[in-house]
């Protein structure tokens, strides 16, 4: 078996394993758009089964990104992000959205976080990176050209450079980052829009956090304690007449 992972160009058996289920999961999801393409969005539907349609499609996000989850690569992205100087994240559209959340979470433990949405802000802020940062890179498409143009600037900068996109061969960001960090979705774009990417994107994030905050508890236990208790501080303040 390891010859014939070898001979597909794998790194071995656990490679395989990884991109068979991948590759099931978007034949999956091909099917499911072409089967469903008559579903799309009418102006008819009733609220149950608009209900029903969201909550299927964020389950389905989530529990296909387990499958695809990497431990060795989020344990690497982990532990680069642990000893990171910098840890910039950046998105457009709903991926931004993404990456407010993801920075958001990263400075109440005292991280030195930052999030970029606005493209030219995104440029001039990559380029002053080091050696010594992480830069996350947030497109489901992985094709997005703002966000592939911030890669080749975090990796001309020199930062290690983590992608969080969707499985596929032709994903160019994925070629171009250091580890990436697969999300799934059963979207149909008209009908879902980002809804179920985002949902795969914001799992991914939370794992980072708590795997990060894994490392040190402590020492993260503590800020957080912290950044609550401030924050539950001015949230008494706001509520005085």
């Amino acid at each position: 078996m390891v010859r014939f992972c070898k001979l597909m160009g794998l790194s071995g058996f656990k490679d395989f394993k990884y991109r068979l289920t991948a590759d099931v999961l978007e034949q999956s999801r091909s099917e499911t758009s072409n089967r469903d393409m008559g579903m799309d969005i009418t102006g008819e539907e009733p609220i149950e089964d608009i209900i029903q349609r969201v909550v299927n499609n964020s389950i389905c996000s989530i529990m296909d990104t387990q499958r695809l989850l990497d431990q060795e690569k989020l344990q690497n992205v982990i532990h680069r992000i642990s000893e990171a100087d910098r840890l910039d994240f950046y998105g457009v559209g709903a991926s931004g959205l993404v990456a407010l959340d993801a920075c958001e979470k990263f400075i109440r433990i005292g991280k030195n976080s930052n999030a970029w949405l606005d493209p030219h802000v995104q440029i001039t802020m990559a380029t002053n990176l080091t050696p010594g940062d992480v830069a996350v890179v947030l497109s489901y498409s992985g094709t997005t050209s703002d966000m592939l143009d911030v890669a080749r600037v975090v990796k001309d900068a020199g930062a290690y450079l983590v992608a969080i996109t969707k499985y596929g061969p032709d994903n160019l960001l994925s070629q171009m980052a250091d580890e990436t960090l697969c999300v799934a979705s059963p979207e149909i774009t008209l009908r879902s829009g980002a809804m179920g990417s985002r949902i795969a994107q914001l799992v991914m994030v939370d794992v980072l956090f708590l795997g990060a905050v894994s490392l040190n508890t402590d020492k993260y236990r503590e800020a957080i304690r912290k950044s609550y208790g401030y924050a539950s501080l001015r949230k008494k303040k706001s509520n005085l007449p």
